[in-house]
């Protein structure tokens, strides 16, 4: 299975490089030699450089941000002068 991003492509080319010398991170995937091999020797032309992913959120899915009123001895000088503590 080819590689489906540039990211990819290098982040099994680092795993297998870190895999054959007896250095793997815990974070490497857990693919044989051969496996990582295939993913590593992807060529670049084509790729894009991320996958785009499907099913994520966007930000105009999520909840608009509620601003922090501010509380009684805030550090920000404008909350405090608005409520009469200074």
């Amino acid at each position: 299975m080819p590689a489906v991003s540039q990211k990819q492509q290098e982040l099994m080319g680092a795993a297998l490089g870190r895999k054959r010398e007896g250095n793997p991170r815990p974070g490497d995937p857990k693919m044989s030699v051969g496996k990582l091999k295939e993913f590593a020797s992807t060529k670049h032309k084509g790729l894009p450089l991320q996958k785009k992913s499907k099913g994520m959120l966007h930000d105009s899915m999520l909840p608009s941000k509620v601003k922090n009123p501010g509380r009684v001895g805030s550090t920000d000088p404008h909350q405090n002068r608005a409520r009469g503590h200074m």
